[in-house]
């Protein structure tokens, strides 16, 4: 994310919290078999949060993340604001679903 972030040349103001990953749907894992809990998908919160960015500037950068992550994921949430003042641009605050499949061991 962040040669996407530095590709797009935006300013230096994004901050991100990725969460641990935890099992999209857990499943009770089978005595007979215990490695069966690796077909279960991992999902991983995304806190991104952006200031003083115009929306199209916005609008670029989530396209290149489409066009360049090699992970699906899924917008939950972005809430998009005025900065204290207007002409300084946009506060956005979105999460982010990454999915994912556990490692092999």
């Amino acid at each position: 994310m962040k040669v996407i972030y530095r590709d797009t040349r935006l300013p230096p103001t994004l901050r991100y919290t990725l969460a641990p990953p935890q099992l999209l749907n857990p499943q009770p894992v089978p005595a007979e078999d215990p490695a069966a809990h690796r077909n279960n998908v991992l999902s991983h919160d995304l806190a991104l949060e952006l200031s003083a960015i115009h929306d199209g500037e916005f609008l670029d950068f989530m396209d290149k993340l489409n066009s360049d992550w090699n992970a699906p994921y899924r917008v939950e949430t972005c809430q998009i604001a005025h900065d204290n003042e207007p002409t300084t641009g946009l506060k956005i605050r979105c999460t982010l679903r990454i999915y994912s499949l556990p490692e092999k061991t």
